[in-house]
């Protein structure tokens, strides 16, 4: 539900009840991070996105989120070094080349970047 964009609050429930019993679960933080980004709520889904990116570093999808996240809040630093580890990462569930065009266009607002 919560990738999908559908029916937020009940996958925020859902994903809650999920975490009482596996509170270090990485793919739910996530899901609770994405739900909480899709509902406009960012400093909610930047505390589980950066959790899930911890437990989670070599995953590609996860770390794209964080930089999905970092870049909507105008951090484009952090965006583009979370999209560097996401194209790094077990590359599942991505699509690079859009990974880099996200790269190239963060770079394009940060100061002196290369």
């Amino acid at each position: 539900l919560a990738v999908r964009g559908e029916q937020l609050d009940e996958a925020i429930q859902l994903v809650q009840r999920a975490l009482k019993e596996e509170p270090d679960n990485g793919a739910y933080l996530d899901s609770l991070a994405w739900a909480y980004y899709r509902r406009g709520n960012l400093d909610e889904a930047e505390k589980y996105l950066v959790a899930a990116g911890k437990q989670l570093p070599e995953n590609s999808e996860v770390q794209e989120h964080l930089g999905d996240l970092f870049a909507r809040k105008g951090r484009y630093a952090d965006a583009v070094a979370a999209w560097q580890r996401a194209l790094k990462g077990d590359g599942q569930d991505i699509d690079k080349g859009s990974i880099e065009k996200k790269i190239n266009g963060a770079k394009g607002k940060i100061p002196n970047a290369k």
